[in-house]
């Protein structure tokens, strides 16, 4: 199959369906070593920026905090596409609680998000949030 590869200036609707979508992303930083380091991540997409949270003991932040240069690779692999985000990441700390449970909410249950919440994102240390406005944004499979 021959894939169309858009680099978007606009969000198409059929694009902002896929930002929209819970579907996995997976998070790409640049290691010590110069060599990628990737993480599967829930995400949020809102006013123009993909938007992670996770806290300050984890490589990926540490990645980003030395080099902000990332991308996301959302794969709607049902519908045959994908859509690339590259760019420099914002670290966000402070409180940031409001943002976590709105992405964890767009991936399991409502009756099990507090939970969640209490069990898995406030026992961590720092909780962050990691902010990428797309330099380049790629829609492929699109048409």
């Amino acid at each position: 199959m021959l894939y169309t590869a858009v680099v978007a200036t606009t969000i198409t609707p059929a694009v902002q369906t896929v930002l929209d979508s819970p579907l996995n992303a997976t998070l790409a930083t640049i290691r010590l070593d110069g060599t990628p380091e990737l993480a599967p991540v829930w995400f949020l997409w809102q006013r123009g920026a993909l938007i992670v949270s996770t806290h300050i003991e984890t490589r990926r932040w540490a990645n980003l905090v030395r080099d902000p240069r990332c991308s996301v690779l959302i794969d709607d692999s049902s519908n045959d596409r994908y859509v690339a985000i590259y760019g420099q990441a914002e670290l966000v700390r402070g409180d940031v609680r409001k943002l976590p449970r709105a992405i964890v909410a767009r991936y399991i249950e409502a009756v099990r998000v507090d939970a969640y919440m209490r069990d898995v994102v406030y026992t961590r240390p720092e909780r962050t949030l990691i902010k990428l406005k797309p330099d380049r944004l790629v829609a492929v499979g699109f048409g």
